[in-house]
C-alpha cells in the first residue's frame, strides 16, 4: 500500500517510517531502513552530527564560565601620561617626554613632538608649545594660531582664550585676534556668562568682553559666575555673593563660601561649621556639620559629623546615618562609600549594594564597569562586585564612551578595549549554524531535483 510524504509529496511504501527520497519521518510504523538509502550518506550524517555535538559541547563550556579573553591592548604600556578623550575623539598623551594625540584605536593622529600641550577644546583647537612658545593647532596638526605666547589657556564655550605675552595677560578669539590687549592685567579668568575676572594690584574685579569695567577690583578673592549669575567674593576674611552687575546679593558674612552648583545651592562655612544655602540666601542645611559635599545628588547631600559621613535630604532631614569614613554623590541610585579604608557602594536606603572590600573603587562608567583595586592591583568589576577584568594593573582609568580605558603597568600607561563574550560565542557557534543551514539547503535542493524528474 502506498502513502504520500508530507514533505516532498512523493508516493512511498506505507510500511516505511521514513520517506526514501527526503528521509522525512512518516510516524506510522517502526523505522525500517529503506533499501534505497545510501550507506555513504548515513556515514556522512553520523560524522556531521558528531562534529556538531563536539562543537556544541565546547560552546556549552564557554557559556558556563570559561574565559575567552576579557580585553585586548590597543596600545601596549609605553606612555608616560594620558588624558581623557575629547569631543573630537582625540586623547592627549605623553611619550618620551613629548606630547601628541591618539584616537580611540590607539593610533597617533598627531605625533608626540610637542614640549607641552593641552587637550582639544570644543572649538577644535589645542594649545601646544614649540621652542618655548605656545600656539594653537587643529586636529590635522595645522597651526591656526602661530606660536607666539608665553602661556596659552584653553578656549571656552564663547570661543575665547587667555594668553600671556610680555608678562601681561590678554584674551584672544579663535583667529588669534586680541579681544582684550595684553598690556595691563596681572591675571585674567574667563566666565561663561561673558564676564572676565581681572587682577590689578592684587585686587580682583570683573570686566566684560569690550574691556569695560563691570565690578571694580576691590575684592581679595572672586570665584566664577554660576548658572544663576552669582559669583562668590571675599573681602577681609568674609565671603558673600554678587550678581553680574556687581550688586551684593548675599552679604559678606561667611567664613568661607563656594560656587553655586547646578541646582543653585552653595556650601558655606560659619563659626567653623558648614551648611548649604539657596541663591536667595536662605539656609536649607543649617551650618552645624564638619563638612558638606558641594553637590546635591538625587535629592541627597553628604554631610560629615565628627569623623563620619552620612546623608540628609534637601530639607536637612537625616536619611542615612553618619557611619562612613567618606561618601560620594549618588549616581544612578548608588553612592560610593568608604568604611575602615575599604570601598563599596550603598543604595539610597543605606543597604550595601557592593560590600566595602576594595582598597580603591571608582564610579561606574558607560559600560557599567568600575575600576577596582584589591591589595595593590587594579582591575574592573561589574555591578555585582565581580571582576570582569582581573586585577593585574598598577592603576587604571574608567572606561570612556568609546569603550576604552587606560591602564598602568610598571609605571607606563597603555590603552585597552574590552572584549565582549557574545562575539566569541557567535564566532564559536557560527560553524554549527552554517552546517544546519547547509543541511536544510541540501534537503530543499534534493526535493526540488526529485520533483523535476
Amino acid at each position: 500500500m502506498q502513502t504520500m510524504c508530507s514533505q516532498c509529496h512523493r508516493s512511498i511504501d506505507n510500511q516505511l517510517n521514513r520517506c526514501e527520497y527526503c528521509y522525512n519521518k512518516t510516524g506510522q510504523h517502526e523505522y525500517k531502513t529503506p533499501k534505497s538509502m545510501n550507506t555513504k550518506s548515513n556515514w556522512f550524517r553520523i560524522i556531521i552530527r558528531g562534529l556538531m555535538i563536539a562543537y556544541l559541547s565546547s560552546v556549552l563550556l564557554i557559556l558556563t564560565g570559561i574565559d575567552v579573553g576579557s580585553f585586548k591592548y590597543l596600545i601596549e604600556p609605553v606612555l608616560d601620561e594620558v588624558h581623557p578623550f575629547t569631543a573630537n575623539g582625540l586623547s592627549l598623551v605623553k611619550l618620551n617626554d613629548n606630547y601628541g594625540y591618539i584616537n580611540s584605536k590607539g593610533k597617533f593622529i598627531i605625533p608626540a613632538i610637542y614640549q607641552q600641550a593641552s587637550s582639544f577644546a570644543e572649538n577644535g583647537l589645542a594649545p601646544v608649545m614649540v621652542d618655548g612658545q605656545y600656539g594653537y593647532i587643529n586636529k590635522h596638526n595645522e597651526f591656526e594660531i602661530l606660536p607666539q605666547f608665553e602661556k596659552a589657556g584653553d578656549f571656552n564655550k564663547n570661543g575665547l582664550a587667555v594668553v600671556k605675552i610680555d608678562k601681561k595677560y590678554g584674551i584672544i578669539d579663535r583667529k588669534g585676534n586680541f579681544v582684550i590687549d595684553a598690556n595691563s592685567y596681572e591675571n585674567l579668568s574667563l566666565n561663561n556668562n561673558g564676564l572676565i575676572s581681572i587682577c590689578i594690584n592684587d585686587k580682583y574685579g570683573f570686566i566684560n568682553e569690550e574691556d569695560e569695567m563691570i565690578v571694580e577690583p576691590i575684592y581679595d578673592v572672586v570665584g566664577s559666575f554660576s548658572q544663576n549669575n552669582l559669583a562668590v567674593v571675599g573681602l577681609n576674611g568674609k565671603y558673600g555673593y554678587i550678581n553680574d552687575e556687581g550688586d551684593l546679593i548675599i552679604d559678606l558674612k561667611y567664613d568661607e563660601a563656594f560656587d553655586f552648583n547646578d541646582e543653585s545651592y552653595a556650601v558655606v562655612k560659619l563659626n567653623d561649621k558648614y551648611g548649604m544655602i539657596m541663591d536667595s540666601g536662605n539656609m536649607i542645611i543649617e551650618t552645624k556639620y564638619d563638612d558638606v559635599l558641594k553637590e546635591v545628588s538625587e535629592g541627597l547631600v553628604g554631610v560629615k559629623t565628627g569623623y563620619q559621613w552620612g546623608f540628609v535630604d534637601e530639607d536637612g532631614i537625616p536619611v542615612i546615618e553618619s557611619q562612613y569614613d567618606m561618601v560620594y554623590p549618588f549616581d544612578d541610585g548608588l553612592s560610593h562609600v568608604v568604611v575602615n579604608h575599604k570601598h563599596g557602594y550603598i543604595e539610597k536606603n543605606g543597604a550595601y549594594f557592593i560590600e566595602p572590600t576594595f582598597n580603591k573603587l571608582s564610579n561606574f562608567s558607560y559600560n557599567n564597569l568600575s575600576s577596582a583595586t584589591i591589595n595593590i592591583f587594579t582591575g574592573f568589576v561589574d555591578k555585582k562586585g565581580e571582576f570582569i577584568i582581573k586585577p593585574i594593573f598598577d592603576d587604571a582609568t574608567d572606561f570612556s564612551k568609546n569603550r576604552t580605558a587606560f591602564v598602568k603597568v610598571n609605571h607606563k600607561w597603555g590603552m585597552i578595549k574590552r572584549n565582549f563574550k557574545i562575539f566569541a560565542y557567535l564566532l564559536v557557534i557560527s560553524p554549527v549554524l552554517f552546517i544546519i543551514v547547509l543541511k536544510q539547503l541540501f534537503i530543499r535542493i534534493r526535493i526540488v531535483y526529485r520533483k523535476s524528474k
